[in-house]
This record gives C-alpha cells, sequence and structure tokens, in this order.
C-alpha cells in the first residue's frame, strides 16, 4: 500500500479523535413505541366512574332488566281498563293479581314489577277495590256511582232531584251500571238527557211525573209570543221584584277586573324663558 496514503488515514483519525462528540438520548414516546410494538396489547380495565353496558346474548335477557316507570304505569293503566271492560260486561267478581296478568296477557313480568303492583300501585289506585278473600289479596272495579242497575241507578237519580243536586255524568253512569244501554231502555222517559253546550257532555236527570202541569195552548202561545231579548236584565229583576217574585242569580265567581289609573290632570311647572324681558313687557288688562 502507498506509504503516503497510510500517512494522511492515521492523520485523519487523530483529528476525529480529537474533536468532542455529543450522543443523542432516546425520547420517552420512542421507548413507548418500542414496548408497545414489541408487546402484545392488553385490555384496560373498566374505571368505576364510566359506565359499560354488555347486551346479553338471552332471549330473555329483558326480563330481568329494570323497568321505567312509564312501563309499570303502562302495565297499571292496562289493568285497569281491563278491569273496567269486566265490569261493564257484569263480570264484578274479584280477581287476585296472577288472574288479572293472566287475562291481561302479562304473565312474563319482573318480580320487582309484580311486587310493584301488589303492595304498591294497584292498592293506592282509586279505580280498584282492595278485598281480602281466603288469605288472599283480590281487586276489582271500584265504579264512581253507587249503583248496579235500573232500579238503583232510579233511586239515586231520584235522590239527587229531591236534594237539589241536579244531574248524574252519563260518563259516571256508563262506567258504574253494566249494560248501560239496556238500562236506559228500561228506564224509559222516566230520565231525561240533557247535553252541555260548554263540553258537549250528556247529564241525567230525574223526570218527576208529579210535577207535570197541563198548560192550555193559549197560555204556551202567549209565553211564546213574549220577547225579553231588548230588555235590560236589571229591569227584568226590578219589574219581577215588584210582583213579589224572585229571578235566578248567577252563581259563577267573578273576576275582579283590574282598576286603571286616572291620568293626573295637575299642570306641570313650565319654566319661563324670557325673564330679561319683565321690565319691558305691557299689560294692558
Amino acid at each position: 500500500m502507498d506509504p503516503a496514503l497510510l500517512r494522511e488515514h492515521q492523520a485523519f483519525t487523530k483529528r476525529a479523535l480529537s474533536l468532542p462528540t455529543v450522543e443523542r438520548r432516546p425520547k420517552k414516546e420512542d421507548v413507548v413505541i418500542a414496548k408497545s410494538t414489541s408487546q402484545p396489547l392488553k385490555k384496560r380495565p373498566a374505571q368505576s366512574g364510566s359506565f359499560s353496558f354488555k347486551v346479553s346474548q338471552d332471549p330473555d335477557y329483558y326480563k330481568s332488566m329494570k323497568a321505567s316507570s312509564s312501563y309499570k304505569f303502562s302495565i297499571l293503566a292496562k289493568i285497569v281498563s281491563h278491569m273496567r271492560s269486566r265490569h261493564k260486561q257484569g263480570d264484578s267478581y274479584p280477581l287476585n293479581l296472577e288472574e288479572i296478568l293472566d287475562e291481561t296477557q302479562q304473565v312474563e313480568l319482573p318480580v320487582r314489577v309484580r311486587q310493584w303492583l301488589q303492595t304498591e300501585a294497584m292498592v293506592n289506585n282509586p279505580k280498584l277495590e282492595v278485598l281480602e278473600e281466603d288469605g288472599q289479596t283480590k281487586f276489582k272495579f271500584k265504579p264512581p256511582l253507587p249503583c248496579k242497575d235500573s232500579k238503583s241507578l232510579r233511586r239515586l237519580l231520584e235522590k239527587y232531584d229531591m236534594r237539589g243536586k241536579g244531574g248524574i255524568l252519563y260518563d259516571d253512569v256508563e262506567e258504574s251500571v253494566p249494560k248501560v244501554e239496556k238500562v236506559m231502555r228500561l228506564l224509559g222517559d222516566s230520565v231525561v238527557t240533557v247535553q252541555r253546550s260548554g263540553d258537549k257532555k250528556k247529564v241525567l236527570f230525574y223526570n218527576d211525573k208529579s210535577c207535570d202541569l197541563c198548560v192550555s195552548d193559549e197560555v204556551i202561545r202567549l209565553w211564546r209570543s213574549a220577547t225579553v231579548d231588548a230588555l235590560d236584565e236589571g229591569y227584568i229583576t226590578e219589574y219581577l221584584e215588584k210582583h213579589g217574585l224572585t229571578s235566578m242569580q248567577d252563581s259563577r265567581p267573578k273576576t275582579a277586573q283590574p282598576k286603571l289609573k286616572k291620568k293626573s290632570s295637575r299642570r306641570t311647572n313650565v319654566k319661563v324663558t324670557n325673564e330679561h324681558l319683565k321690565d319691558v313687557l305691557v299689560d294692558y288688562q
């Protein structure tokens, strides 16, 4: 080998060794990435505050889920509607919870919902009556009126008429009396039906035949010919009182009308702007 090249190589190595060098340290991110690539991924444990939802493959899994309040009250509404339908058809004997759920096709309810129905919901419901028979808690529909047939309904209407209570809503009668259409046909003209103008609901009144009066056609014609549309109510009331008669007063609660504030008629003080001419102006009064 050429001795000149060897001398140059030795001189280059000496210069290289005499120069200082800085070592580059690896970063933490590089170390983490290297470890993650070398080791398999592990599942992180779920934290205590986080929410995890696991769907089960069991088809009956929904039976063990916690029922929401809307779900529970929908079950209660279905039970009350079924008990009302039974009462309208004439089936007024009581049933226990298992029999009710069997008739409403709700036998696969969770235990928690059954306990809620047995101890809270059905016991405190105003539409259901609780009975104890043979050591069992049974339920039946509680009608709003104490009448079961045409005779009891007629006696109730007559009692309302004698005590001045007025009439009875047809909706309450329909919920209380089984087969209400047949009962209304049996009562015939002993009941008068009036439809309210506000909510269009029917009201039943007792038709007392002892109060019927025989009025001649002449009196009926005169009554219908007398018109009071153009007269003031105050004038009509005063006219009736002069002849010893009283008029029916309006029993509706009167709403207080707000008082309007009167505008003040006091004149505001106006500032005089021509005071510098008070010695020049002359009063000719």
